[in-house]
């Protein structure tokens, strides 16, 4: 999942999660988000600090001086320069309580600490951000349950996705085994199309006959029923198509083809089916 904001990109992963421990297709889903961190939250009293005399830019001022990287001169020695940042001591900025020591000069030209018009609070923080690409990214790992399949799985997160109504600035892509299993999806159909073409055009070059190769496919539909009925008896998953079908078919044929082969070669010696000769 990624966003261009993380904080809000890790609530919708949380969502996410949420609502895939409830559908009973996953466990152990969980998530590299590192929110381990804490963060002081400081809120500006806008209205009060106008009354004082006191804008936002002075208070955000005197903070990057206190806290950040400011340059307030540079050194120049024989060998190299070297810039003077201002900030304060170690010891004065350990927690929020640090910054009632921080003033602010009035309109009134008084000193006034910011904790005078400020809130400060603790809430949860996030100690890295993930990636992907130019991204904040989240990744959501998960086990399958037992009895359940990645089809399964990537229906349930799209169910799951369709229900919180994520906005379009999040999006989410699949990783790994998932990733495979949707590349598989979308090329399956080709590998079958593809393996069927195969098997005519070697049943057509052994019986010397573009008719005769069809009728023999028309027969892998019961085969896949049966391929199907066997799988599911034996309890097991279904990940390659084209494979039992052509190991089916080829048995059913095995001794249709050199019957055929030696009706159309009767000069030669007759050819037993399962063997090289007779």
């Amino acid at each position: 999942m990624r966003r261009k904001t993380a904080l809000a990109l890790n609530s919708w992963a949380n969502k996410l999660m949420e609502g895939m421990k409830k559908t009973g297709v996953f466990v152990g889903v969980n998530s590299d988000s590192q929110l381990n961190g804490l963060e002081a939250d400081l809120q500006i009293d806008r209205n009060k600090a106008s009354l004082l005399g006191v804008n936002a830019d002075q208070i955000r001022s005197n903070l990057y001086a206190a806290f950040g990287t400011q340059q307030v001169s540079t050194i120049y020695a024989p060998e190299d320069s070297y810039e003077v940042i201002m900030e304060v001591k170690q010891p004065f900025r350990q927690n929020e309580s640090d910054l009632s020591k921080i003033y602010v000069r009035s309109a009134a030209n008084t000193l006034l600490p910011v904790t005078t018009f400020t809130h400060i609070s603790r809430m949860q923080g996030i100690t890295a951000v993930n990636h992907q690409g130019q991204l904040p990214a989240i990744t959501v790992s998960f086990d399958l349950a037992p009895g359940k399949s990645l089809s399964d799985a990537t229906a349930a997160i799209a169910l799951v996705e369709s229900d919180m109504q994520m906005p379009t600035s999040v999006f989410s892509s699949y990783a790994g085994q998932a990733a495979l299993y949707q590349q598989s999806q979308s090329s399956q159909i080709w590998l079958i199309v593809m393996a069927l073409a195969v098997i005519y055009v070697i049943l057509g070059v052994l019986y010397e006959s573009w008719i005769h190769p069809l009728t023999i496919l028309l027969g892998l539909p019961s085969a896949a029923v049966g391929a199907l009925l066997a799988l599911r008896l034996a309890h097991l998953d279904l990940t390659f198509i084209y494979l039992p079908l052509m190991a089916l078919s080829s048995r059913g044929d095995q001794g249709k083809i050199p019957d055929r082969f030696n009706q159309l070669h009767p000069e030669r010696e007759p050819t037993v089916a399962g063997s090289g000769g007779a």
